[in-house]
């Protein structure tokens, strides 16, 4: 009896699969697909997030005070270094 059952299953299982295994849908109609409310909230929420991100940095690089005459710190570099060397053989204003 317990083998009947257990084809029972897997005919009944086939069955569910069936309509599966056959493919994809045929391709829907224009009317029938629509974007929805949720992809419209999405958009709305990505919207005010980006424009509070962008108020946010406005307000930041808004507080940046530096004087653009001033020179940038000098370091000393240790004695030898060919880099300081080749600083020093330019001339100013070439970089």
């Amino acid at each position: 009896m317990s083998g009947s059952v257990r084809l029972g299953a897997t005919v009944a299982l086939a069955a569910g699969l069936l309509p599966h295994l056959a493919g994809p849908d045929p391709t829907p109609q224009a009317g029938d697909v629509k974007p929805g409310w949720v992809a419209l909230v999405i958009v709305l929420i990505l919207c005010v997030v980006t424009t509070l991100l962008w108020l946010s940095m406005r307000r930041h690089l808004g507080r940046i005070r530096f004087d653009e005459d001033a020179d940038p710190p000098h370091t000393e570099a240790p004695a030898g270094d060919p880099a300081a060397d080749r600083r020093e053989e330019r001339e100013p204003g070439q970089g």
